[in-house]
C-alpha cells in the first residue's frame, strides 16, 4: 500500500530560475571573453627567446602574460604556428554569444568543430612564405610542425608541380578555413547575410567619407591657390606702378604770381593826373647802416625815418625825449644816406585882387 506524500513548493520559482540561468550564461560569456583576450595577448607577445619548456635562460620574460604565457605560447607555435590565433578567436566569439544571448543554444553542436578549424588554419599558414626573421630562429614554417607535415604529405601524394600545387592548396585551405571557422563559431546563413551587408555598407560609407574629405581638401586647395594668385597679382601691380613712377621725375609745383592791378581808365592817361614821383630810398644803405651803426646812431636813423614818414603823411610829430640817447658816443663814421628833412617847396599863394 502506497502512502501519498504532500507535494512541496520549489525553493525558487520558474522566473527566478530563468533569471539565474540567464545571469550564469552572461557570467560564463564574460569569463570566455577575458580568457580569449589573455590568449590573444599571450600569442601576440610571443618571443622565441623567452624561457619555456625547450629553452632555459636568465633573460627577462618579454611575454605579456609572464613566464606562464611564455611557457604556453612556445608549444602552441611549435605545433600549430599562426593557427593558434584561431583558439583566441573561438573563445572571444563564443564568449560574446553567451554574454549577449545570441545563439548560445548552438554552442555544444558547433564548438566540437573548433579543433578542426584550428588544424585547417595551421595548414593554410603553412602555405605562406615565412620571413627572414622567422627562418632565423625557427626550424619550421608559419604553420608549425603540424602544418608542415600535412602540407608535405599533400604535395607528395598529388602528382602536380610543387609551385602550382602550393597555390592551389593555399586557395582551397583558405576557403575551407572560412567555411569551417564560420560553422565552428556558430554563424548561420541569416547572420552571415547580415554580416555581409554590414561589411558592404561599411565599405560604401568609408568610401563616401573619403570622397567628402577629398572634396573638402580640393576645395580648400583651390581657394588657397585663388588667394595666393590674388596676392601675386596685387604685388605685381604695385611693383609695376612703382617702376612707372621711377621712370618720371617729380614736377615742381610753382605758385602762380598775382597779376598787377591794371587800373581804370584814368590810370591809362597819365597826362591828365599829376602823380607824385615815388621816393627812391637807399635800401642797401639802410641795411648796411643797421648792420654797422651801433647804439645811438641807429636810434637817430630810426627817428629820422619816423619823422620822414610823418611829414609825408602831412603830420609831423617830434620824437619823444625818452627814446633819445642819454650819452653821446664817438663812433666811426658810417655810410651816408640821403634823408629828406625838408618839405617840398610849394608855390606862393596870392590873394586875388
Amino acid at each position: 500500500m502506497a502512502f501519498h506524500t504532500r507535494s512541496r513548493d520549489p525553493l525558487l520559482d520558474s522566473n527566478m530560475q530563468a533569471a539565474i540561468e540567464k545571469r550564469g550564461k552572461e557570467l560564463l560569456g564574460i569569463l570566455l571573453i577575458c580568457l580569449g583576450l589573455a590568449v590573444a595577448a599571450m600569442i601576440g607577445s610571443y618571443s622565441p627567446e623567452d624561457p619555456n619548456w625547450m629553452v632555459s635562460t636568465d633573460a627577462p620574460v618579454q611575454n605579456w602574460m609572464g613566464r606562464f604565457g611564455a611557457s604556453m605560447a612556445a608549444p602552441l607555435f611549435m605545433i600549430v604556428g599562426w593557427g593558434s590565433w584561431a583558439i583566441a578567436l573561438v573563445l572571444i566569439v563564443w564568449g560574446a554569444r553567451f554574454a549577449f544571448h545570441s545563439g548560445e543554444e548552438r554552442a555544444m553542436a558547433r564548438v566540437i568543430f573548433a579543433p578542426i578549424a584550428v588544424a585547417v588554419a595551421s595548414i593554410y599558414a603553412a602555405t605562406l612564405v615565412p620571413g627572414a626573421e622567422w627562418r632565423a630562429v625557427h626550424s619550421f614554417g608559419l604553420g608549425g610542425l603540424f602544418g608542415d607535415t600535412v602540407m608535405g604529405a599533400l604535395l607528395t601524394l598529388l602528382p602536380v608541380g610543387s609551385h602550382l600545387m602550393v597555390k592551389l592548396v593555399s586557395l582551397v585551405m583558405a576557403l575551407a578555413m572560412l567555411g569551417l571557422g564560420g560553422y565552428a563559431l556558430g554563424f548561420t546563413a541569416p547572420e552571415m547575410r547580415r554580416g555581409l551587408q554590414f561589411v558592404i555598407y561599411g565599405m560604401i560609407l568609408i568610401y563616401e567619407s573619403i570622397l567628402k574629405l577629398t572634396g573638402l581638401a580640393a576645395r580648400g586647395g583651390v581657394s588657397g591657390l585663388r588667394v595666393m594668385q590674388e596676392r601675386y597679382v596685387a604685388r605685381r601691380d604695385a611693383r609695376a606702378e612703382a617702376e612707372d613712377e621711377d621712370q618720371f621725375e617729380p614736377i615742381a609745383i610753382v605758385p602762380r604770381e598775382a597779376q598787377a592791378d591794371r587800373g581804370g581808365f584814368l590810370s591809362r592817361m597819365p597826362s591828365l593826373i599829376r602823380r607824385p614821383e615815388p621816393v627812391i630810398e637807399d635800401e642797401d644803405g639802410d641795411e648796411y647802416a643797421e648792420e654797422v651803426m651801433p647804439g645811438g646812431d641807429r636810434i637817430r636813423a630810426k627817428i629820422a625815418d619816423i619823422v620822414k614818414t610823418r611829414r609825408e603823411s602831412g603830420r609831423v610829430t617830434a620824437p619823444e625825449p625818452d627814446h633819445l640817447p642819454t650819452e653821446e658816443c664817438v663812433e666811426p663814421p658810417v655810410a651816408k644816406r640821403r634823408v629828406t628833412t625838408e618839405l617840398r617847396p610849394e608855390p606862393p599863394l596870392t590873394r586875388a585882387s
